[in-house]
């Protein structure tokens, strides 16, 4: 039997023991409940991509509606690539929404229609829709995802005369008469990659303006998301997109005040990570622990077979060994389940009690590096600038849990003293006179 720590939410069959194990908090509640919070948006590593797959149960379950897409739990952009002529054209917060729109409007007119949609153009829309718009239609695609490549990929020309005439569009979907709830994943990550990609091509003309594509791919689908069910109550996207996304989001988007109603922003207490972990315990089968008579009572002992660990540095000093994995992570869930899990692999009851702390030890050390690692793999490409020798350089420095003002100076005047040479690193500031 698998354990419940599982650390990546594309790895689960979605069931109701998966729903039922779902730490709910207030925010959490606010999703999955109600049907017009369509989206969560968080940080990486807390949990977005388990959370809309548990609204896709929800919604699939209710009788009478419509989920796309048909044979996975959510869509995902694979790999986009920018026509030569586009990548300039998506400089435009407009584009963007026009992409998403158009592409969640023609998903969902071949699903809502089928094999009956040329009929129904024909006899219907047949003056109304533009030459570019029923080619667009016509294609063998079923993917929300799949036509947002397609027009990324297009001619600027191409794509223009489709945006140009895509109101035609909003006269069919308003016609829709019964829920169609699409689920849409990972454009944080499909468009992190892209960024990078082109980021390094040109730091004069494609730096700024391609750093802005990662936003602006996600803020522009929680807008369209926010202006389909605006129009047509029906037609339900939700989405996950990451919180850094919203950042000077009512600069950019003219709906914002009202589209921000309409997501919800994920975030956990260390009081409440620390329930999510007993909880996940809890729900673990027995064979799978430890000692199971502790579950209810003290479950880092039924998970353990400890619930204090000894400070190697302070004597007769001992911290709540939950609390020690949490200081080793970066107060995410994804960080907490994945040194679970190796905990839960080491099989933990064939080690000799003597040797037991020390074994805990070695597993959450060895996994927190693995996760820094991750960590800064995951953050670098959106720090331009700055590389992995910069930031790994600055983690040596870092030698102490509390620093001061004066320390701090210290570790920014030998960071710069450095990376002097480096053009691409840069500092004016007097480390000694900062305030």
């Amino acid at each position: 039997m698998r354990p419940v720590w599982i650390l990546d939410a594309d790895g689960i069959e979605f069931d109701n023991r998966e729903i039922n194990n779902i730490y709910r908090t207030n925010t959490v509640d606010e999703f999955l409940d109600n049907e017009k919070k369509l989206g969560i948006a968080a940080p990486r590593g807390l949990g977005k991509t388990f959370l809309i797959k548990a609204k896709r149960m929800i919604m699939q379950n209710k009788q009478g509606v419509t989920c796309l897409p048909i044979n996975s739990m959510v869509d995902t952009i694979s790999s986009p690539k920018f026509s030569d002529s586009n990548s300039r054209f998506f400089e435009d917060y407009i584009n963007w929404k026009l992409l998403w729109k158009v592409s969640i409007q023609a998903a969902i007119i071949k699903q809502y229609w089928g094999y009956n949609l040329n009929n129904m153009i024909q006899n219907t829309y047949s003056e109304e829709i533009n030459f570019e718009i029923k080619k667009l239609l016509s294609l063998n695609f079923t993917r929300i995802s799949e036509y947002v490549n397609y027009l990324l990929c297009n001619e600027r020309k191409a794509t223009n005369i489709i945006f140009t005439n895509c109101n035609c569009l909003d006269v069919i979907i308003n016609s829709i008469n019964t829920p169609i709830c699409a689920f849409i994943d990972k454009v944080d990550q499909a468009f992190s990659n892209q960024a990078h990609e082109i980021i390094g091509q040109s730091k004069m003309s494609t730096g700024p303006r391609n750093a802005s594509f990662w936003q602006f791919a996600q803020l522009s689908l929680a807008d369209v998301s926010y202006e389909l069910l605006a129009k047509n109550t029906h037609i339900k996207v939700y989405y996950s997109i990451r919180s850094e996304a919203l950042v000077d989001a009512a600069q950019i988007s003219d709906t914002f005040q009202n589209m921000q109603q309409y997501y919800c922003e994920l975030s956990y207490s260390r009081e409440e990570l620390h329930k999510m972990y007993c909880q996940y315990i809890r729900f673990e089968k027995d064979e799978n622990l430890y000692d199971s008579s502790y579950k209810v009572e003290n479950p880092s002992i039924a998970f353990l077979g400890i619930d204090k660990i000894a400070c190697k540095y302070i004597d007769n000093t001992n911290e709540p060994v939950f609390e020690y994995i949490l200081r080793h992570t970066f107060l995410r869930p994804r960080d907490i389940m994945d040194i679970c899990y190796h905990l839960y692999a080491a099989n933990l009851k064939l080690v000799d009690k003597d040797n037991l702390e020390d074994k805990i030890r070695e597993i959450v050390n060895r996994e927190s590096q693995v996760n820094l690692e991750t960590y800064i793999s995951s953050t670098e490409k959106m720090l331009f600038g700055i590389n992995r020798e910069h930031i790994e350089y600055l983690c040596q420095l870092i030698n102490v849990n509390v620093m001061n003002l004066k320390y701090l100076k210290y570790i920014c005047q030998r960071l710069n003293e450095n990376f002097k040479d480096i053009n691409s690193f840069v500092c004016d500031k007097d480390c000694q006179k900062a305030q």
